[in-house]
């Protein structure tokens, strides 16, 4: 008998993950705090719940894509959270980005009632959720985590089971932290071009082509050519990203100088932006500093 799934959070992450789950035939069941989310997985043949708690009682292997550790603690905690709920042996599987020191409180939590739990942070942005060929990291059983892989590769493209439960939330933060740094990188070495007389969009093409490249070059310098910005991620996310990789550093007494840097210019654009804007934008503080567009 098919595995009925549960999924709670359908965010810009969140939506596309269950939308794939759905198209590959599974029984869905879903909740968000704003119910229009759902509107068009239910007209697909998704089943609406009130809340986790619901979720949790009808389905198998529950799913949670939310925004920061404090909603997953909510979702999981709450009155009408995931863990009122005395499983036998249901899975709950973590898709959100979390510290890794929380992800292990709430195995613990989650065991006691009798869960089995898996962390699956998800890479690669949203376009790539929405086309099933995001790259999903897995921490936690090994015999759990082939016992859910169907259902994670009907989400994604590449699924790498990274080691016990906590190691994916780490591997997460580190894939965060580079990827926000080469989108600085990117916009201080398009801002010295653009400054240097070269068009935009050879300036851009060069550098794909060149050893500077990188995923986020290929991703996100098109969107800051095209003056949208819109790579689906915003300011607030990419903050609350890099203060776990910030905290991480100094549990581990590690220096993280560069992502120090670049966490301060996130908080500088927040001032001057926006929150909900997108991260991308991030660059826009080199223009506007500069006197320059990266447009083409």
């Amino acid at each position: 008998m098919q595995k009925v799934i549960g999924f709670i959070g359908l965010g810009n992450v969140g939506y596309p993950l269950a939308k794939n789950i759905l198209s590959s035939g599974y029984d869905l069941h879903v909740t968000d705090l704003e119910s229009k989310k759902a509107k068009e997985l239910i007209s697909s043949g998704a089943m609406w719940c009130n809340n986790a708690k619901q979720v949790t009682e009808s389905s198998d292997i529950i799913i949670t894509s939310l925004p920061n550790v404090k909603a997953v603690a909510e979702v999981a905690e709450s009155e009408y959270g995931i863990l009122q709920v005395q499983s036998e042996d249901k899975i709950w599987v973590d898709m959100s980005t979390s510290d890794s020191n929380e992800i292990i409180r709430l195995s613990k939590l989650a065991n006691k009632q009798g869960f089995r739990m898996l962390e699956a942070p998800v890479t690669g942005g949203v376009p790539l959720a929405h086309q099933g060929e995001i790259t999903i990291l897995v921490g936690g059983d090994k015999s759990t985590y082939q016992e859910t892989s169907p259902i994670l590769k009907s989400m994604g493209k590449k699924i790498i089971h990274v080691g016990a439960i906590g190691t994916a939330s780490v591997m997460k933060v580190i894939t965060n932290l580079l990827a926000f740094n080469h989108l600085w990188a990117l916009g201080e070495a398009m801002t010295l071009g653009n400054k240097s007389g070269i068009d935009n969009k050879i300036l851009l093409d060069s550098i794909l082509s060149s050893s500077g490249s990188s995923f986020v070059t290929e991703t996100e310098g098109p969107k800051i050519l095209d003056g949208t910005y819109d790579y689906g991620f915003t300011m607030a996310l990419a903050l609350k990203d890099l203060d776990l990789g910030s905290k991480l550093g100094q549990r581990l007494n590690v220096p993280l100088e560069m992502t120090e840097n670049v966490r301060e210019k996130f908080l500088e654009a927040i001032n001057t932006y926006g929150s909900e804007e997108w991260s991308t934008k991030v660059v826009k503080l080199l223009e506007d500093q500069t006197g320059t567009r990266l447009q083409s």
